[in-house]
């Protein structure tokens, strides 16, 4: 596979402007590229189920040797106090472009081989790409020194998450409209309103906040034991560590007519679903404890 014409304008296009397809291979190469650029910056995943990482490397010292990794390659240092612009850095970017356009070429994914003789893109895309990797990183980078940084990080990390899920839960919701409406005889879609959406947290409060990673790890593993107690699982938890785990905190202003709407929706589109579309549902939902009560949710 070779890279043709058409490149740098699906790296500049806003998302509205992309077609699926479009969408798809965007996301496709940018997995393709971030991997690539963890591997030759050298940076760590520490935690494979929250995808946490270690702490970035800084600038080198001068007359420092150079990094290599387990299997003895040559790393490279992207200065994250600099701008894209920066020599060093470019030299980072093309060599990431070189490594991403060699695994393109020699082991493509099925979606890549579907997709690519349809969309052609140039390696600047995947420079560019690899230009869009760094910035991410530099604000990890900043916060990572700078603890109101930091918090400021996690906090619009968490709001991300907390958005997503409410999108999905509401696009869930809506699929299960026109069944609702045969079974009852209303259209319950103007309950649909992302604000209604229940929040769900994949952490306990505070987590964020704590300093060191074995306190993060402690604080963790004890969240998860209470909510894997509260499912009835209990004897050794450490075999259920692969299971997600999110806590829903219902908006307490829903009434109680809301509520089972929303939940009668949600019933119908779980009910729609295939053996094998449950079988892939990541995450056990488990109501946060109000008064006493705890209730699983799907």
């Amino acid at each position: 596979m070779s890279s043709t014409d058409g490149g740098k304008s699906l790296a500049k296009k806003k998302l509205s402007e992309l077609t699926e397809d479009e969408k798809i291979l965007k996301s496709e190469l940018q997995v393709i590229v971030r991997r690539v650029f963890k591997q030759l910056a050298g940076i760590k995943t520490t935690r494979k189920k929250s995808g946490a990482e270690e702490p970035l490397p800084g600038p080198p010292r001068t007359g420092a040797d150079p990094r290599v990794d387990e299997s003895g390659i040559l790393l490279l240092t992207p200065l994250f106090t600099e701008d894209v612009s920066h020599a060093e850095n470019c030299k980072v970017f093309d060599k990431v472009a070189d490594m991403a356009v060699e695994e393109i070429n020699t082991s493509p994914s099925d979606l890549l081989l579907q997709l690519y003789p349809t969309i052609p893109f140039k390696r600047v895309l995947l420079y560019e790409f690899a230009k869009t990797t760094f910035r991410g990183y530099v604000t990890k980078y900043q916060a990572q020194n700078d603890p109101v940084k930091k918090g400021m990080e996690a906090a619009n990390r968490k709001v991300a998450r907390h958005t997503c899920r409410r999108e999905d839960k509401k696009t869930w919701r809506l699929t299960a409209v026109r069944k609702f409406m045969v079974n009852y005889g209303f259209n319950p879609a103007p309950l649909l309103h992302l604000d209604w959406m229940s929040k769900e947290d994949s952490e306990p409060e505070g987590y964020a906040q704590c300093e060191m990673e074995t306190e993060k790890t402690q604080v963790l593993a004890e969240w998860r034991k209470n909510l894997l107690h509260r499912l009835g699982i209990t004897g050794d938890l450490g075999l259920h560590d692969d299971m997600g785990l999110l806590e829903v905190v219902q908006p307490e202003w829903r009434s109680e007519y809301a509520l089972a709407v929303l939940h009668e929706l949600s019933r119908i589109h779980y009910m729609d679903l295939t053996a094998t579309e449950r079988k892939n549902i990541r995450y056990k939902r488990i109501k946060k404890k109000q008064a006493g009560l705890t209730q699983n949710l799907r």
